[in-house]
């Protein structure tokens, strides 16, 4: 439950900043709450990436039976942001 709870935080967190590479309204959306909450914004997203970083990190390690079943939820969703966002993000720019 831990673990699950770190994963839709970090869906969340890292989801909504990683769609402004392929959505002009994300992005537009992105840039009105960091002009709304100036050095603010910067804080809430570290504190929410650090919240999935320990809760996922604890989730997996005090949930030593479903390990690989969470390793494989986390390389799904990195995998995919690589995939589908980074990779034609880099070679659009070659």
């Amino acid at each position: 439950m831990i673990f699950l709870l770190g994963l839709h935080v970090m869906i969340f967190n890292e989801g909504f900043v990683m769609l402004r590479h392929v959505s002009p309204i994300a992005r537009q959306l992105r840039e009105e709450l960091i002009k709304d909450w100036g050095d603010q914004w910067q804080q809430i997203h570290s504190t929410l990436d650090w919240l999935w970083i320990v809760l996922v990190a604890l989730g997996m390690f005090l949930d030593n039976g479903h390990r690989w079943h969470d390793l494989a939820l986390l390389s799904l969703f990195w995998g995919s942001a690589v995939l589908f966002i980074y990779v034609p993000m880099w070679t659009k720019d070659t």
